[in-house]
Formats: C-alpha cells, sequence, structure tokens
C-alpha cells in the first residue's frame, strides 16, 4: 500500500477550514483512493509531536498506478492550482507500507 501524507502550512490560517472542505469534496473521490483522511493537529499534551502545520492529509493507494492517476487526476490538479499560491509550506510524505 502506497501512502500519501501531506501536511499544510497556510499564510492565512483562517483558510484552513475551506481547504479542508475542498479536500474532502476534491480528493476523497478520486478513483484509486482507498483511504482518506484530512484534518487539523490534535493536542495530547505530547511536547514531542510537531504541530506546526494547519492541516494534514492522508491519501491511500494499493498500486503506483493508482497513486499515479491521482497525481494527474482533474480534480488534485486543480486543487493544487489553485491552493498552491496560498501555502506558507508544504510538506509531502510517501510511505510504502510493506508489512504482512
Amino acid at each position: 500500500m502506497i501512502n500519501h501524507v501531506v501536511f499544510f502550512k497556510l499564510i492565512e490560517v483562517e483558510d484552513v477550514e475551506l481547504l479542508q472542505v475542498e479536500c474532502d469534496r476534491d480528493i476523497a473521490s478520486i478513483p484509486g483512493v482507498v483511504s482518506y483522511w484530512c484534518g487539523r493537529h490534535g493536542d495530547f499534551g505530547r511536547s514531542t509531536v510537531d504541530g506546526e502545520y494547519d492541516l494534514g492529509l492522508y491519501v491511500g493507494f494499493n498500486s503506483a498506478s493508482d497513486y499515479a492517476a491521482y497525481v494527474d487526476h482533474p480534480n488534485h490538479v486543480a486543487l493544487v492550482k489553485k491552493w498552491k499560491p496560498r501555502f506558507e509550506w508544504i510538506r509531502v510524505h510517501d510511505i510504502v507500507d510493506e508489512s504482512p
């Protein structure tokens, strides 16, 4: 399984709710997405947990071809184009789950 994890820091923190709504609407429904979540940092009192982001996104795929189709899907392309100027920074991590 391919796990695509993205952390967003927005220029205007007030935009976080709209970004989450648009991710929920436009990303979760892309064909090939088998798991999805999107949300804000949860503060549970652990000083070792990085909470410097405004929104986290997770998208799971069963194959590299599903992931490639997601990257090129019009919903993904449009969302990135719209929101990229609003990011202070973005961190993207792709993790391959090879657990038995």
